[in-house]
């Protein structure tokens, strides 16, 4: 077995294109954690519910670290911070398989994405996104964990 585990975030807006992007990248030896969906399986809108999406989103991501090659999550991840806490649990996986650490933004206008978004099964508020854009600490944000970022032109690659 492959002793390195490959862990990518997919960072961007709501509406950005990372789930079409998931789409055309699903394999057999992919894992990837959706954030959009375990929300969907708790079956309720709410803070608590996001939280504990998140929360089972981590559980699931130490638990394809010790068994998959390539996990990839599928969020918004538009804060350094909510990327800094992947990071962090990469790291602490390494004593157990090496893994590595990387950011593929899809970096899409914010008019694109509102409109995009109004076509998802559950939209998010325009509100919402016009927030997350004004927030958005794009990588990389210069910190030296988050040195791996691909940037895509979600206007051109979805």
């Amino acid at each position: 077995m492959d002793r390195r585990c490959k862990v990518v975030l997919l960072c961007g807006l709501p509406g950005a294109g990372k789930s079409s992007l998931v789409k055309k990248i699903r394999a057999p030896q992919v894992s990837i954690i959706e954030y959009d969906n375990i929300e969907d399986d708790l079956n309720h809108l709410c803070v608590e519910a996001w939280r504990q999406a998140r929360r089972l989103a981590l559980e699931k991501l130490n638990e394809f670290i010790q068994t998959c090659n390539i996990v990839i999550l599928d969020d918004n991840f538009y804060l350094k911070s909510m990327r800094k806490q992947i990071y962090q649990v990469c790291q602490q996986q390494q004593s157990q398989r090496r893994v590595l650490f990387g950011v593929v933004y899809v970096d899409t206008p914010l008019d694109a994405c509102i409109i995009r978004n109004h076509k998802r099964h559950r939209p998010v508020p325009d509100d919402t996104i016009r927030k997350m854009s004004r927030r958005l600490e794009a990588p990389p944000s210069g910190e030296p964990w988050e040195k791996s970022v691909l940037r895509i032109d979600g206007c051109d690659s979805i």
